[in-house]
C-alpha cells in the first residue's frame, strides 16, 4: 500500500527572521523531518515586510504576513485584526491553488481561531500544538479580563480542534484532567537535532571566556520574555552558589525581561 503524502498549513506564531526564520523544533520537524517523507510543508509567518511576501526555507514555501509592533493595546488589537484577516485571505488563496490537507497552528490562541475558520470552510482537519496552561498573551498584560476572555478562548478552541499536541507528558496529563478527549490527545515534544548538540560536545573557547574549567554547569536556552518568570532560576541558583561555591549558570537567549535578570544578576552577585 502506497504512504499517503500531506500537505500541511503550519500557522506561526513567531516573527520571521532570514537567518533563523523560526524556533529551532520547527525547523527539526517541519522543515527538515516531515519534508524528508515527502510532506508538502508550508508556513505561514508574520514580518516586518509593507506586503505578503513568499520565500522558501530548504523545501518548505514561506509565506510572511505583515505584522507590525505597537505599544499601545488599542493599536495592537487593530493590527491583530486586520493581520488576521490578511492571513485568512491568503489561506483561501493557497487551498485555491494547492489543496491542504491539514491546517495547524501552534501556541497563538488567534492562529488557532483562524485555523478552526479554515477547518470549517474547507472541511479539513485542524491541529493545535499546545505549550501552556495559560494562553501567553495574558502573562504580558498581567489583566484578569483579558485573561478569562484568553482561557475561554482556549477552552474552545481544545473542544473543536481535531488534533491536539502537547508538548510533554505533563500537558498531556493536564489536557486529560480537563476532560480534553483522550482520543485526539498526541504528544509532540520539541526535540533536539543531535547532529548540532550533543552531550560530549566541548567548546574550549567558551570555557575559557566564562571561567568555566572545572565547574558543575547549568544552562538555560530560550526566550528571556517577562512572560517567563525567570528570576525564580537567578534567585535559586543564588542559594546554590552560597553552598556549592564551583558552579556556574549560563542564560542564553534575548527577550523584554534580559536587562531586569541581568540588574537582578549583579545585585545577588
Amino acid at each position: 500500500m502506497k504512504e499517503r503524502r500531506f500537505s500541511i498549513c503550519l500557522l506561526n506564531s513567531t516573527h520571521f527572521d532570514p537567518n533563523l526564520p523560526t524556533r529551532p523544533e520547527i525547523i527539526e520537524i517541519y522543515g527538515k523531518y516531515l519534508p524528508s517523507y515527502g510532506h508538502k510543508i508550508i508556513w505561514i509567518s508574520r514580518g516586518d515586510s509593507d506586503k505578503i511576501e513568499k520565500t522558501n526555507y530548504n523545501e518548505v514555501d514561506v509565506y510572511i504576513v505583515p505584522y507590525k509592533f505597537h505599544k499601545s493595546l488599542f493599536r495592537k488589537a487593530i493590527n491583530l485584526v486586520i493581520h488576521s484577516f490578511k492571513k485568512y485571505k491568503l489561506i483561501k488563496n493557497i487551498q485555491c491553488h494547492s489543496n491542504i490537507d491539514i491546517i495547524q497552528s501552534r501556541l497563538d490562541i488567534f492562529n488557532a481561531l483562524i485555523g478552526l475558520r479554515v477547518s470549517k470552510k474547507f472541511k479539513i482537519p485542524s491541529a493545535y500544538q499546545f505549550h501552556f496552561p495559560q494562553p501567553l498573551f495574558t502573562y504580558n498584560y498581567k489583566n484578569k479580563k483579558l485573561e478569562r476572555i484568553a482561557l475561554f478562548i482556549q477552552k474552545y478552541i481544545l473542544k473543536k480542534t481535531d488534533l491536539i499536541l502537547p508538548i510533554n507528558t505533563y500537558m498531556l496529563n493536564y489536557l486529560k484532567n480537563r476532560n480534553v478527549k483522550e482520543s485526539k490527545l498526541f504528544t509532540l515534544p520539541m526535540g533536539v537535532n543531535h547532529d548540532t548538540f550533543f552531550p560530549n560536545q566541548k567548546n574550549e573557547k567558551l570555557r575559557s571566556r566564562y571561567n568555566l574549567h572545572g565547574k558543575k554547569i547549568f544552562i538555560y536556552v530560550g526566550t528571556m520574555d517577562k512572560s517567563r518568570d525567570l528570576e525564580v532560576i537567578i534567585k535559586a541558583f543564588a542559594l546554590v552558589k552560597k553552598n556549592i561555591e564551583k558552579t556556574k549558570l549560563l542564560m542564553v537567549g534575548e527577550g523584554n525581561g534580559k536587562e531586569e535578570l541581568e540588574e537582578l544578576s549583579r545585585k545577588l552577585n
